[in-house]
């Protein structure tokens, strides 16, 4: 984690720069609380050069930040959070969480049965998902057979069955985490359902032609354990994200135990 303005902070370096005592110190003890170390203001030019922190005067090193503002001192989370779930037809709420909080409306262009809906997904079951209808070849590549389009703010066209998720509020997607199907209706496969090709859109809208492109995915090896893929420049907020699959590793449906957008 850094902060640039002329060069770069670490966040390991943080420590010896605002002396901070022997022992670990989170960004929540940086900002929000009482006892932060650097002080909740927008601009760091006005940053004193010592801070009073219980009741002791720490000196920082302002030269290393000044220009920079706090919230360049981004942290990616996963959303939804792991935790504080309810969850009920097409949505899950969630509560009680540091971040995070509110509802997540899940989305599909559609289930292969009533046994799983697009929330599944969302829900941090592994042993549960969402799959779609069978569209895509069973053999040779397994490519896209139906008709389900997905068009971006370029007018390109993307085919293939996805899976959306509108978040609470927008954020600025740094990677996503895909968990797959794995044994479950096929125990002892390791690639059943699971997208060979991909692509990763977001939206602040959700409407047709208003998706960016924010990763193209190709020739993952698919294992049991959730896989991160990195988007990288990018640096809009959206609300809505979505996955198109156009090939298949194997068999006829796009399945998704988990996913995550990573992101603050």
């Amino acid at each position: 984690m850094a902060v640039s303005s002329s060069g770069s902070v670490s966040f390991s370096s943080m420590k010896t720069l605002f002396q901070v005592p022997t022992g670990s110190i989170s960004a929540s003890q940086l900002f929000r609380n009482s006892n932060a170390y650097v002080p909740d203001i927008a601009d760091n030019s006005n940053v004193p050069d010592t801070l009073l922190v219980n009741g002791m005067h720490k000196q920082w090193n302002v030269s290393k930040l000044r220009g920079a503002r706090k919230t360049a001192l981004v942290v990616s989370v996963a959303w939804p959070p792991n935790a504080g779930y309810t969850a009920s037809t097409n949505t899950i709420t969630v509560s009680g969480q540091s971040y995070g909080n509110g509802t997540y409306v899940a989305s599909a262009s559609s289930i292969y049965d009533a046994g799983v809906p697009a929330y599944k997904a969302l829900n941090n079951d592994a042993s549960s998902w969402w799959a779609s209808l069978a569209r895509y070849s069973s053999t040779g590549s397994h490519t896209y057979t139906g008709t389900t389009t997905t068009t971006d703010k370029n007018n390109t066209t993307f085919s293939g069955e996805w899976l959306q998720v509108q978040l609470p509020q927008a954020i600025t997607a740094t990677s996503y985490v895909i968990t797959p199907q794995w044994a479950g209706a096929y125990p002892g496969t390791s690639s059943v359902n699971q997208p060979a090709s991909w692509v990763m859109l977001g939206s602040t809208t959700g409407a047709n032609s208003s998706w960016t492109l924010l990763h193209n995915g190709n020739s993952a090896s698919w294992t049991q354990s959730s896989q991160t893929f990195t988007i990288t420049g990018n640096s809009t907020a959206y609300t809505y994200y979505r996955i198109v699959c156009t090939n298949l590793v194997s068999n006829t449906s796009f399945a998704i135990a988990i996913l995550k957008i990573m992101g603050a």
